[in-house]
């Protein structure tokens, strides 16, 4: 019973994607950027943020919301490490697409940054290399 329920939801949600409709609600039209249209965005947005600042109180994983964490950590270890692979994934996919870590702008040549962005503080003196 659960399988055919599921596999309803997914033909009505390509069927939607297909029309250029909104793929959670089915009703309004989807952004232009993404699946969803500006409400359910927005209610997403905001019951995520609700979920990570109770987490946060709790002293729980932002991420899994069942292991404690102490001190100004967010994460469990599992949980960071998976963050890390994540984000590790997308700026490799950012570099080889050529456009800037911080920004949507186009990096500049032989750099994974545009020009628009302050040197961060480590980076404003260059290394010497021991030789």
């Amino acid at each position: 019973m659960r399988a055919a329920a599921v596999e309803r939801v997914r033909a009505r949600r390509a069927a939607a994607f297909k029309k250029g409709i909104c793929t959670q609600c089915c009703r309004r039209p989807a952004l232009e950027d993404s699946n969803s249209c500006r409400a359910c965005l927005d209610y997403q947005n905001d019951w995520q943020q609700q979920h990570f600042d109770e987490r946060r109180e709790d002293g729980v994983c932002v991420g899994c919301g069942t292991a404690p964490v102490e001190g100004k950590r967010w994460r469990c270890d599992p949980c960071q490490a998976l963050q890390k692979k994540r984000q590790d994934a997308f700026l490799a996919q950012r570099k080889a697409d050529g456009i800037c870590t911080r920004c949507p702008n186009p990096s500049r040549p032989g750099l994974t940054e545009c020009g628009e962005h302050p040197l961060r503080p480590h980076r404003r003196t260059r290394k010497r290399r021991r030789t």
